[in-house]
């Protein structure tokens, strides 16, 4: 989803055969200062179906439709580009992973 070899971060997904369930990786190298907002586009959902995303270990993220999460994507930033929600206040730093599980809510 993300190249490694083109940024300081990259990102990883494997679907089920059935499209209802999928896990994601996004896994940062060094962490940017004053970086611009970021977003990770999915790839191998069903456009139409409804997707619970959670992170893994922490909260619930909320739920997004197949197609948006494919063509919008959803959000990946953090303090370093202002972002100040509670959920980043772990995963801020140099060499730092966020898995996210997503399942069929349809």
């Amino acid at each position: 989803l993300i190249s490694p070899f083109e940024t300081d971060c990259t990102g990883w997904m494997v679907v089920s055969e059935d499209k209802k369930e999928a896990i994601v990786g996004f896994y940062r190298i060094l962490r940017p200062v004053n970086h611009r907002f970021q977003r990770m586009k999915l790839q191998g959902l069903e456009e139409k179906t409804i997707y619970q995303i959670m992170e893994i270990e922490k909260e619930e993220i909320g739920e997004k439709s197949g197609d948006e999460l494919m063509y919008v994507g959803f959000s990946v930033s953090d303090s370093s580009s202002g972002e100040t929600h509670e959920r980043f206040d772990r995963t801020n730093g140099d060499f730092q992973s966020r898995v996210y599980y997503l399942k069929s809510a349809t």
